[in-house]
């Protein structure tokens, strides 16, 4: 699975031109951090890295956990909800 992914990370750099490529940034699944080291072993000027949103969603999830916090956002999505169902 992992070479399916470097393999579509390759083709897309060579497609695009290894010169103008300097970055790859995807989720950090398993997958596709090892075929990003594969990409950076292979290209050393090109750098993996993954994606800010996919990180801060799942430390939000851990955070949300807590029984105290999970009410309050609960609280916040009521408001939310209710403001937006609201055109006027």
């Amino acid at each position: 699975m992992i070479l399916i992914f470097f393999r579509l990370f390759d083709y897309f750099i060579k497609e695009i031109g290894p010169d103008h490529v300097v970055q790859i940034v995807t989720d950090s699944v398993a997958n596709n951090v090892l075929a990003g080291k594969i990409v950076e072993a292979k290209y050393p000027h090109i750098y993996w890295t993954p994606c800010a949103a996919h990180c801060i969603d799942f430390m939000l999830e851990d955070i949300f956990k807590a029984s105290h916090l999970k009410k309050t956002l609960d609280k916040a999505i009521t408001v939310n909800t209710y403001i937006y169902n609201r055109c006027s």
